[in-house]
Protein backbone atom coordinates (compact mmCIF):
# COMPACT_ATOMS: atom_id res chain seq x y z
CA UNK A 1 0.00 0.00 0.00
CA UNK A 2 1.19 3.01 -0.62
CA UNK A 3 2.13 6.05 1.49
CA UNK A 4 -0.74 8.73 1.78
CA UNK A 5 -0.74 12.11 -0.18
CA UNK A 6 -0.98 14.20 2.87
CA UNK A 7 1.48 11.88 4.69
CA UNK A 8 3.80 12.30 1.80
CA UNK A 9 3.78 16.36 2.45
CA UNK A 10 4.18 16.09 5.81
CA UNK A 11 7.76 14.19 5.11
CA UNK A 12 8.41 16.73 2.72
CA UNK A 13 7.98 19.37 4.98
CA UNK A 14 10.48 17.47 7.50
CA UNK A 15 13.15 17.06 4.94
CA UNK A 16 12.83 21.03 4.44
CA UNK A 17 12.43 22.18 8.18
CA UNK A 18 14.68 19.96 9.76
CA UNK A 19 16.87 18.02 7.12
CA UNK A 20 14.87 14.73 7.33
CA UNK A 21 14.57 14.51 11.38
CA UNK A 22 11.64 13.41 12.12
CA UNK A 23 12.70 13.73 16.15
CA UNK A 24 13.35 17.38 15.68
CA UNK A 25 10.51 18.28 13.47
CA UNK A 26 8.12 16.36 16.62
CA UNK A 27 9.95 18.90 19.31
CA UNK A 28 8.83 21.65 17.07
CA UNK A 29 5.64 20.74 16.99
CA UNK A 30 5.48 19.05 20.14
CA UNK A 31 4.04 16.00 18.91
CA UNK A 32 5.62 12.72 19.92
CA UNK A 33 8.29 11.37 17.79
CA UNK A 34 6.69 7.94 17.71
CA UNK A 35 3.43 9.37 16.67
CA UNK A 36 5.05 11.34 13.90
CA UNK A 37 6.84 8.48 12.96
CA UNK A 38 3.79 6.47 12.73
CA UNK A 39 2.20 8.68 9.51
CA UNK A 40 4.83 7.15 7.94
CA UNK A 41 4.84 3.33 8.39
CA UNK A 42 2.54 1.08 7.51
CA UNK A 43 0.38 -0.29 10.65
CA UNK A 44 -0.44 -3.75 10.07
CA UNK A 45 -2.81 -3.75 12.83
CA UNK A 46 -4.95 -0.96 11.54
CA UNK A 47 -3.91 -2.29 7.85
CA UNK A 48 -3.20 1.13 6.48
CA UNK A 49 -0.83 4.18 7.48
CA UNK A 50 -1.88 6.05 9.97
CA UNK A 51 -3.69 9.07 9.43
CA UNK A 52 -3.06 12.88 9.85
CA UNK A 53 -5.55 14.03 12.87
CA UNK A 54 -6.04 18.21 12.65
CA UNK A 55 -4.18 19.10 15.96
CA UNK A 56 -1.07 17.27 13.75
CA UNK A 57 -2.16 19.97 10.85
CA UNK A 58 -3.13 22.39 14.01
CA UNK A 59 0.33 22.32 15.21
CA UNK A 60 2.61 22.48 12.05
CA UNK A 61 0.85 25.71 10.86
CA UNK A 62 1.10 27.21 14.76
CA UNK A 63 5.00 27.04 14.42
CA UNK A 64 5.93 27.38 10.65
CA UNK A 65 3.67 30.24 9.50
CA UNK A 66 5.15 30.31 5.85
CA UNK A 67 3.36 26.78 5.27
CA UNK A 68 0.17 27.13 2.72
CA UNK A 69 -2.53 24.98 4.43
CA UNK A 70 -4.06 24.56 1.14
CA UNK A 71 -0.97 22.50 -0.17
CA UNK A 72 -0.33 21.06 3.09
CA UNK A 73 -4.21 19.77 2.83
CA UNK A 74 -4.97 19.26 -0.65
CA UNK A 75 -1.45 19.35 -2.10
CA UNK A 76 -3.06 22.52 -4.45
CA UNK A 77 -1.06 25.82 -4.67
CA UNK A 78 2.96 25.71 -3.21
CA UNK A 79 4.60 24.61 0.14
CA UNK A 80 5.26 27.91 0.75
CA UNK A 81 3.15 30.74 1.15
CA UNK A 82 2.82 34.03 -1.07
CA UNK A 83 2.77 37.42 0.42
CA UNK A 84 -0.44 37.94 -1.43
CA UNK A 85 -2.05 34.59 0.50
CA UNK A 86 -0.65 35.43 3.61
CA UNK A 87 -2.35 38.79 3.17
CA UNK A 88 -5.98 37.39 2.09
CA UNK A 89 -5.32 34.58 4.83
CA UNK A 90 -4.57 37.09 7.75
CA UNK A 91 -7.58 39.51 6.88
CA UNK A 92 -10.41 36.56 7.62
CA UNK A 93 -8.69 35.18 10.55
CA UNK A 94 -8.22 38.76 11.96
CA UNK A 95 -11.89 39.53 11.78
CA UNK A 96 -13.34 36.55 12.90
CA UNK A 97 -10.64 36.52 16.09
CA UNK A 98 -12.05 40.14 16.52
CA UNK A 99 -15.81 38.64 16.46
CA UNK A 100 -14.81 36.05 18.86
CA UNK A 101 -13.45 38.32 21.20
CA UNK A 102 -16.50 40.93 20.87
CA UNK A 103 -18.76 38.07 21.74
CA UNK A 104 -16.69 36.79 24.56
CA UNK A 105 -16.88 40.40 25.92
CA UNK A 106 -20.78 40.47 25.71
CA UNK A 107 -20.90 36.93 27.43
CA UNK A 108 -18.49 38.16 30.26
CA UNK A 109 -20.93 41.40 30.51
CA UNK A 110 -24.13 38.92 30.94
CA UNK A 111 -22.51 36.63 33.27
CA UNK A 112 -22.15 39.55 35.51
CA UNK A 113 -25.44 40.72 35.85
CA UNK A 114 -26.41 37.26 36.45
CA UNK A 115 -23.79 36.87 39.06
CA UNK A 116 -25.09 40.17 40.64
CA UNK A 117 -29.10 38.93 40.45
CA UNK A 118 -27.63 35.97 42.26
CA UNK A 119 -25.84 37.42 44.73
CA UNK A 120 -29.32 39.88 45.56
CA UNK A 121 -31.10 36.86 45.21
CA UNK A 122 -28.51 34.81 48.02
CA UNK A 123 -28.73 37.70 50.59
CA UNK A 124 -32.24 37.75 50.66
CA UNK A 125 -32.85 33.93 51.74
Amino acid sequence: MNIPEKNKRIRQLIDIKTNGSVNKFSKKINISQPRMSRLFNFDKKIDKYSPVFIDIIDAIINIFVDINIEWLMTGRGEMLKTARQEAVISAPVCFQSCRYISDLRYTIEVQKKLIGILSNANKSV
